[in-house]
């Protein structure tokens, strides 16, 4: 072997690298520094071959050779996985080079044999040879056929490599001969790598080139598409470039390539420096030939004087220096400029004018705030004053009602409680807008039920449905909660100003109310719907359009005809809208109209409104078509079985005493008037109530239904009805049943038998609450303020105070606070606020003040006796505790 052989290695290892680092500049030192070490130990593996011809070194020189091979190969896969990833694989070389020898010895140990370990000697180093190609071309280094060429330099290296190993023993020159070949494939991996380097960089260049040209058209198709002028010059000013603009503005129909100053240029200050190439050097040796700008005045031989602006940058080549010229043409810009100095001062005086009206404004704000303030104030006084002569009024009425009175008294008083309830529906629908408009609205959540405020409703409509001889229609829908969560003062003034709203438009037919909680599917989280429908005058589009507008009504006429503040309908909105529902309305003119409202809410429990223990079967009388149906559809939603008869006749002739067991017969008024005709089935009629308990739907009290015990007002509830039947035993008989009048027009109550001391300024007033007391059996004592009653608490005990909030001298709410602090410690009298003033704030003041309970002017004897009631278990469980 010669040293040659050695340096043939190194030499194109050499070749190998320095092709990577010429065609692969961007690779990382962590590349060529592992390549380095990899030939380094193929360096030494040469080496290794001089020591082959030594018989007691061939063994141990033919394993380190082959090991250092692996070594090799380990570290050219590691140059290329650095790549991709900073990896270090330092520690794998210290475990292949003993790893390779544990392998060979444990082989031998095993007795494969010599031919067996030196294929394994053999197989290793090609393995570990082949791996930097494969990693190559799975990183995408290089493609399918440059794999192809570089795996098969490899092959033939290696094989080469190892017959000459194999062959060191035979002829000398047999074996350097294959050497030799072994170096010449090394040439071609070398080779190889370069000839993919070059390919390589020839892609880059391609990629590169293309770019350029890319780049090329896009600033060629910038240069054309630019609204101002670009000229290249040569150092002396003459044009050798100009983009279609400044080909128009500079050149013209010239030929030759002009000289850019042939035209005249103007400075226009006197003070700066004139446009021209001595001015432009000048400056662009101060600028270290960066740019230059000017703004003159041109000269131009058809458009006249132009202001311009140049900017000059230097464009330095083989050739010389050129310049660049950057032209834009002014006269736009001065026109917006002057534009712009019009608007300003324009805006200045906009501004000006804008702060005086804001401060207008503001000032006019600061009035309204005040006016609205004093409104407010002025309201809350006139709810006070309108409320308190409306609630004697009122009051007094409605205890003339119950005296023994003629018939034309009884119409008469009867007018007078009439009008003042109008009256103090228009007094609070005024007081309800302003607080709505002036942003008051507060809602309250608190568990309700809808029956019983349904059920109020109807008691306030009922003298004016029956006046109108209208029928009204009331469903609760069977699955309708006990109770919802919600507000139930709004709530209860949208429905009835819904219903009122209904029956004032409504002259004959009827008028349905439709309550039903529709579910979502979120738990306890429903919808109310009110369904409120009519056979009234309707509206039209147009009108229906404007309808929840303040103070509206369908047109004058209407207006003139029905009264009313027109805004009922313009405050459920409003208090709908505060929930987050809404209302819509739908209406045929002349046919009627139904409004419908959503309003958001949850209810307490799943469970129905109601659940009725009722064992009776149902004969209803009506002559009314609507009536019947009303009536059989909704209680036989409760399983109930329902038979309806146009008239008692056709009752009498389609059943019998006999058939009718656990039957109850609810005959409506109408039906029963019309028996004074007919003696015979009057009769038939009174014999059959021995053996049938019959109720009779009435709305006013006459002489033929004097002898009948049970009845029921109209209009009523499903669920009203079947409260009532359930009083009356299933093993009914008129004749072990004490016969009782159908109560008359004068209340009669329980007495209460308590002591009332009433704090009342109102003349009027303190009359309408002695006759309540007396009525209610309660005894009593009248003063007129504040000290007054403080001096009658000294001298008397009493065991409820009604307190008047607003009185001279010492008002209410004092008075209150003083009597607490007199009674600390002691027993006190049960303290009930009377006020006309229905505010919040109200509310408030007398509760913190130490009032028991809150009644609203005008008071009704029901109601006060309700609140009696109340407060009387109140103190008697107070007794008790002691």
């Amino acid at each position: 072997m010669s040293i040659l052989a050695v340096l043939f290695v190194f030499f194109f290892d050499l070749v190998l690298v320095a092709g990577f680092r010429v065609f692969h500049k961007q690779l990382s030192d962590r590349f060529y520094k592992r390549c380095a070490i990899a030939f380094s130990f193929e360096a030494l593996s040469t080496l290794i071959l001089f020591l082959l011809p030594f018989e007691e070194w061939r063994y141990f020189s033919f394993t380190l050779l082959f090991d250092l091979q692996c070594i090799k190969g380990l570290m050219l896969w590691s140059a290329i996985r650095s790549l991709d990833s900073p990896t270090s694989h330092k520690w794998w070389v210290p475990v292949v080079f003993v790893g390779y020898f544990l392998l060979l010895l444990a082989a031998d140990l095993l007795g494969l044999g010599q031919f067996v370990v030196s294929q394994i000697a053999i197989t290793l180093p090609l393995i570990f040879n082949l791996m930097p190609a494969w990693t190559l071309y799975r990183s995408q280094w290089i493609s399918w056929k440059s794999y192809q060429l570089l795996l098969g330099c490899i092959l033939l290296s290696q094989i080469l490599f190892a017959a000459a190993v194999q062959m060191g023993d035979l002829d000398t020159e047999w074996t350097a001969l294959l050497y030799y070949l072994n170096v010449v494939s090394n040439v071609f991996v070398g080779l190889s790598a370069m000839v993919i380097g070059m390919k390589r960089l020839h892609a880059r260049l391609e990629k590169a080139l293309k770019t350029i040209v890319s780049m090329r058209n896009q600033t060629e198709a910038i240069v054309k598409a630019s609204m101002d002028s670009i000229l290249i010059t040569d150092i002396e000013g003459r044009i050798l470039f100009a983009n279609p603009v400044a080909k128009s503005f500079f050149i013209g129909g010239a030929k030759e390539h002009p000289n850019l100053f042939e035209n005249e240029f103007h400075s226009e200050a006197e003070d700066e420096e004139s446009f021209s190439l001595e001015s432009i050097n000048r400056a662009l040796n101060l600028n270290n030939n960066a740019f230059v700008k000017y703004q003159c005045m041109m000269e131009h031989q058809t458009q006249g004087r132009i202001p311009v602006e140049f900017t000059v940058v230097p464009i330095l080549n083989d050739e010389g220096k050129l310049l660049s010229f950057y032209i834009r043409d002014l006269r736009e810009q001065r026109q917006n400029e002057v534009a712009i100095v019009q608007e300003r001062d324009r805006t200045k005086q906009l501004n000006k004018q804008l702060c005086v009206a804001l401060e207008q404004a503001k000032h006019m704000t600061e009035k309204a705030e005040q006016a609205n303030a004093s409104k407010n104030d002025f309201l809350g006084v006139m709810s006070h004053e309108l409320r308190t002569p409306l609630s004697a009024i009122i009051g007094m009425a409605s205890m003339m009602e119950q005296e023994p009175l003629t018939a034309q008294q009884r119409q008469s008083a009867a007018s007078i409680n009439y009008c003042g309830q109008s009256l103090l529906l228009i007094i609070g629908d005024i007081l309800n807008y302003s607080r709505i408009e002036a942003g008051r609205v507060e809602l309250l959540k608190k568990p309700f039920s809808l029956r019983q405020n349904l059920q109020q409703i109807l008691t306030l409509v009922r003298d004016q449905c029956n006046h109108k001889k209208l029928r009204l229609y009331a469903v609760l829908h069977p699955r309708l909660p006990l109770e919802i969560v919600g507000d139930e003062g709004k709530i209860r003034q949208i429905l009835t100003n819904l219903v009122n709203n209904a029956v004032k438009f409504t002259e004959k037919g009827h008028v349905s109310i439709n309550l039903r909680v529709l579910t979502t599917d979120q738990k306890h989280l429903s919808q109310l719907e009110i369904t409120v429908a009519d056979t009234g005058i309707g509206i039209n589009k147009e009108q229906k359009d404007r309808l929840f507008e303040a103070f509206y009504q369908a047109d004058c006429s209407t207006s003139r005809k029905y009264q009313g503040t027109g805004l009922g309908l313009a405050i459920s909105k409003r208090l709908i809208k505060a929930m987050g529902g809404e209302i819509q309305v739908d209406s045929i003119p002349g046919k009627g109209s139904t409004f419908t409202a959503l309003i958001p809410c949850s209810h307490v429990d799943a469970d129905s409104s109601d659940v009725f223990n009722f064992e009776w079967n149902v004969i209803y009388v009506d002559p009314d078509e609507s009536g019947l149906s009303w009536f059989k559809t909704n209680l036989s939603a409760y399983g109930v079985e329902v038979k309806c008869y146009s008239s008692v006749e056709n009752f009498l002739q389609g059943e019998s005493a006999k058939r009718l067991s656990k039957t109850i017969c609810l005959i409506d008024q109408q039906a029963l008037l019309k028996l004074d005709e007919e003696p015979q089935v009057m009769g038939k009629f009174k014999r059959l109530q021995e053996r049938v308990p019959v109720v009779f739907a009435l709305h006013q009290v006459t002489d033929v239904l004097q002898e009948f015990k049970y009845s029921i007002a109209k209009p009523f509830l499903i669920e009203q009805f079947m409260e009532k039947a359930a009083t009356i035993p299933l093993e009914w008989n008129q004749k072990d049943i004490a016969t009782e009048e159908i109560p008359s027009a004068i209340l009669q109550f329980e007495p209460l038998q308590i002591n009332v001391l009433v704090a009342e300024d109102h003349p009027i007033n303190c009359k309408l609450a002695k006759l309540y007391l007396d009525n209610l059996g309660c005894t009593n004592r009248i003063v007129h303020d504040g000290n007054e009653a403080l001096a009658a608490l000294e001298e008397e005990a009493f065991d409820v105070v009604l307190m008047d909030l607003h009185m001279p001298a010492l008002d209410g709410f004092e008075a209150t606070r003083r009597l607490i602090k007199l009674h600390e410690g002691k027993d006190r009298p049960r303290i009930i606020a009377l006020t006309a003033d229905n505010s919040k704030n109200e509310k408030e003041v007398a509760l913190e003040a130490g009032m028991d309970e809150f009644l609203l002017k005008p008071i009704k004897i029901e109601k006060l006796r309700e609140v009696l009631i109340k407060q009387m278990k109140v103190l008697t469980r107070n007794k008790l505790r002691q």
